[in-house]
């Protein structure tokens, strides 16, 4: 509604990104090099003088091995990250009230888990047998990796969503929106299921709750596309090529 909090937010965050484009696309001008980590990010911020694209890396995400005593429950359904943000009070609002009403008519026992640190009020408040808000955590691979499914139901936003790729080397199926996956790439069935409505974005979650097999694909598939694109040696090698060449 105008005027609601959400409202203000999204304005304010335009006008900030609008002033941030101006800045930044004054800034690549003024250094011999620039980069950045997507694509679309580099393209934003300058059409005529692009920064180059070095991806970051989750090389301690592809390196972990998850321990053999599981943090959470059997249907597991995980949102990871900063959780002061209003991105992600949003996502995680749009998940309880829209989304996993809809995975509960098929998996009354999954649990929704939110992990993150500062969570706002409105995602604190909602804690209850279904729905586990942890607030910080010392390290978050332990979590993910328990996770049968990891979301990221982000619908405004720019940059790299770390959290999916994390995911990816943890060997976590992801279900995402098409804005999310921007700068990623990942393959719609191959490496990640997409869903920009809440109907699909819970039949994405049931079939990958369901089906074991989909699940080791996805993963399977997934895991060797972060290891080729944003491992430690992967990111390095980009570095250098760049460093080398200018």
């Amino acid at each position: 509604a105008l005027g609601s909090p959400w409202s203000i937010s999204r304005m304010l965050d335009r006008l900030e990104s609008r002033r941030l484009k101006v800045w930044e696309s004054a800034l690549v001008e003024r250094f011999p090099l620039t980069t950045a980590i997507t694509e679309h990010d580099s393209h934003y911020i300058s059409l005529s003088n692009p920064p180059l694209v070095i991806p970051t890396h989750v090389g301690d995400c592809l390196s972990y091995r998850p321990t053999s005593n599981p943090l959470l429950s059997e249907h597991s359904v995980i949102f990871f990250g900063e959780m002061s943000t209003f991105y992600s009070e949003s996502a995680v609002l749009f998940a309880f009230e829209q989304v996993m009403p809809l995975v509960w008519l098929r998996f009354p026992e999954a649990v929704l888990y939110v992990v993150g640190s500062r969570p706002t009020s409105k995602i604190a408040g909602l804690a209850c047998k279904r729905v586990v808000v942890t607030g910080f955590v010392e390290d978050i691979r332990p979590y993910v990796s328990s996770a049968d499914v990891a979301i990221v139901p982000l619908f405004m936003g720019s940059g790299l969503k770390t959290k999916i790729i994390q995911s990816m080397a943890l060997r976590v199926p992801v279900v995402s929106t098409t804005i999310a996956n921007e700068g990623i790439d990942g393959k719609p069935e191959e490496h990640i299921l997409i869903a920009d409505d809440a109907i699909l974005f819970a039949e994405s979650i049931v079939r990958l709750l369901e089906s074991p097999s989909l699940r080791r694909r996805i993963v399977s598939e997934a895991y060797h596309f972060v290891s080729e694109r944003y491992s430690d040696k992967a990111v390095s090698a980009r570095l250098s090529a760049v460093l080398g060449a200018a």
